[in-house]
């Protein structure tokens, strides 16, 4: 099997008009094509064999991959924001942002185009929240969605109580909180 780093290569010298391009350049149009692969990718090209120097240095490559203003605190913000909004529309209610409409209505193209930078790396992750933390019956679909925001206060009230999810998640209770809970 191949490494990403062969990977990327390949792509890079069979894909046709990104011959000419240079390392960086190649590597900004591959992540742009694949972005799900940037870690591995990063590590791939920095990794040294045999005593070789890497392929690219980690400040060229996170400049050129348009992933440095992207810190991971950025994008764990960009999450538990998105997750609070989430977790507001479906127990409270409150309607969320574009970005988390589409995302709940299983709009992708719509969910990319209003992201900012930290949700866009921060997606897979927040649908995979949505999947694993609230009810199938309040998200996946405009119809749902529509739905949901229609619900009165008794239903929604219901919906909360019966679901498999009927406490706040971690993710959203205070630090302070969180930790005297642990200890106790």
């Amino acid at each position: 099997m191949a490494s990403e780093k062969e990977r990327f290569l390949r792509w890079w010298k069979d894909t046709p008009g990104f011959d000419l391009c240079t390392l960086e350049q190649a590597i900004g149009a591959y992540l742009a094509t694949y972005p799900g692969r940037v870690l591995p990718l990063v590590i791939s090209l920095l990794k040294r064999h045999d005593g070789d120097e890497p392929m690219i240095g980690f400040n060229e490559f996170m400049r050129e991959a348009n992933c440095a203003r992207v810190a991971p605190d950025a994008c764990y913000e960009s999450y538990k924001l998105s997750v609070q909004s989430i977790e507001a529309y479906w127990r409270n209610g409150l309607p969320p942002g574009g970005f988390i409409e589409a995302v709940l209505c299983n709009d992708l193209k719509e969910a990319f185009g209003r992201a900012d930078l930290g949700n866009r790396f921060a997606l897979f992750a927040i649908v995979s929240y949505c999947y694993n933390n609230i009810p199938g019956s309040v998200w996946g679909s405009r119809e749902k969605f529509s739905a949901t925001m229609d619900l009165s206060r008794e239903q929604r009230a219901a919906l909360v109580a019966g679901s498999e999810f009927p406490e706040c998640p971690p993710v959203l209770r205070d630090p302070e909180e969180a930790s005297h809970e642990a200890g106790s």
